[in-house]
């Protein structure tokens, strides 16, 4: 009986006992976990914005109603939380025997058409406009 009395108090002293004891983690582990932090700073950085450049045809209708067309390059660039911008960046000029691509230098920057705007009747049939050479040009995309 008393062994048994012994047993008893020897575990439940050995219970309370193994409540108070505290861990400490060794070198080993403290590398592991700073490994890791650094693993989570690395797989969870800004991500970095995109760029994709777009061939499209443009619009223009002078004050005559003469419609002209012009094949332009647009660069759309999608940054890391979703932001987008646009710009023309090269616009094709025929030479006569052939055409080539000219740089904007500037980068044309892209707005939206207004469809409620009057005046040009362009902007309700395009998403897209940008000034380019002090005309503004029509686009979808």
């Amino acid at each position: 009986m008393k062994k048994l009395l012994f047993l008893v108090c020897f575990l439940a002293a050995a219970t309370c006992a193994s409540a108070q004891i505290g861990y400490l983690p060794t070198r080993n582990n403290l590398l592991l976990n700073q490994g890791q932090q650094q693993q989570y700073q690395q797989r969870y950085v800004e991500p970095r914005p995109s760029t994709k450049s777009y061939r499209t045809t443009a619009y223009l209708i002078d004050n005559q109603g003469n419609v002209y067309k012009m094949p332009i390059l647009v660069e759309v660039t999608v940054g890391g939380y979703g932001g987008r911008s646009m710009r023309v960046t090269q616009k094709y000029v025929n030479t006569g025997l052939g055409g080539r691509w000219d740089k904007i230098y500037s980068g044309s920057s892209v707005s939206e058409c207004r469809s409620l705007i009057g005046g040009n009747p362009l902007e309700s049939e395009f998403m897209y406009k940008a000034t380019i050479d002090m005309n503004t040009w029509y686009f979808d995309l």
